[in-house]
């Protein structure tokens, strides 16, 4: 938002738009959901390569990476039949509650083929992009901050997970 606030002319909104992610990245540091792997772990979509730099490709170190965007896709063979209609539905009850990993045992019981694709951003890296642009702002200088935040974008990845099967018993 603090992009297209500069591309407008509108500083005095870049300004407040980046202030809200420094504080909000802040207190991602602290979450304990944050999404860990390295970046050789991350799969692409389908007949895709990751976008951005190549840099950390081949970098097998878990990193800390920040959710940006994901979804959930059924499989394209699905057919709604009672036991699987009510998977999805039992499935969706658990993800507003919070539940993820008990949803998508639910849709695993029923056999019901679900991908999730995320995009994420490496956290470490997405708040030194975001301080800097933040003090070329406070400087005044605009153009810069936007370069900051494009090299911040072009560092997201995506990850794709497909939750075929049976869930494991606990043990």
């Amino acid at each position: 938002m603090a992009r297209l606030a500069i591309f407008d002319g509108n500083t005095g909104q870049a300004k407040t738009d980046i202030d809200n992610a420094a504080s909000a990245l802040e207190k991602a540091k602290s979450d304990d959901s944050v999404y860990t792997k390295a970046y050789s772990e991350l799969k692409a979509p389908a007949g895709t390569t990751q976008k951005g730099d190549a840099g950390g490709a081949q970098d097998a170190t878990p990193i800390k990476w920040l959710p940006v965007d994901g979804a959930f896709t059924l499989g394209e063979d699905y057919i709604a039949t009672p036991e699987k209609k009510a998977a999805v539905e039992k499935a969706n009850q658990r993800m507003k509650q919070g539940e993820h990993d008990n949803a998508m045992d639910a849709l695993k019981l029923a056999h019901v083929d679900v991908t999730f694709d995320v995009e994420v951003a490496p956290l470490q890296k997405t708040i030194e992009g975001v301080t800097k642009a933040q003090s070329l702002i406070d400087a005044g200088h605009y153009f810069q901050a936007n370069q900051a935040l494009k090299s911040v974008e072009d560092g997201t990845r995506y990850d794709v997970e497909d939750l075929v099967g049976t869930p494991k018993k606990a043990g």
